[in-house]
């Protein structure tokens, strides 16, 4: 591999692709003992990955219906977790000011609300 080939590949952010098939038994197994009544996803890889599995599942039809925003939120379907997403804690977000702390404060007392609600 060249030295050009190996910053290609090295700079490349992962994909569902790649990760669904390699985690998705780990986070099914998860979800089956833990029974969450919510899913906080750190960025959007991580947003489309869990529903990617809930399309897998057919617990969905498909992932274009729920939009990764920071503070988004997802209903998906009864009897699964409320799915809640937030930027990733990159230094890119971070040190720019795209992702701030109050800003992840807000979606964690918003997660904790929906969780007292449940209760």
């Amino acid at each position: 591999m060249t030295e050009q080939e190996l910053n290609l590949y090295t700079e490349q952010e992962p994909t569902i692709v790649s990760i669904v098939p390699a985690q998705a038994c780990y986070f099914e197994r998860e979800l089956e003992i833990l029974k969450p009544k919510a899913i906080l996803a750190l960025g959007k890889i991580a947003w489309d990955a869990f529903l990617e599995i809930l399309k897998q599942r057919g617990v969905i039809a498909s992932r274009a219906l729920y939009k990764f925003a920071h503070g988004a939120e997802a209903e998906v379907t009864a009897g699964f977790p409320r799915l809640f997403g937030v930027y990733h804690l990159s230094q890119q977000n971070t040190q720019t000011g795209r992702v701030t702390p109050a800003m992840y404060a807000a979606v964690l007392r918003r997660i904790r609300r929906f969780l007292e609600d449940r209760d």
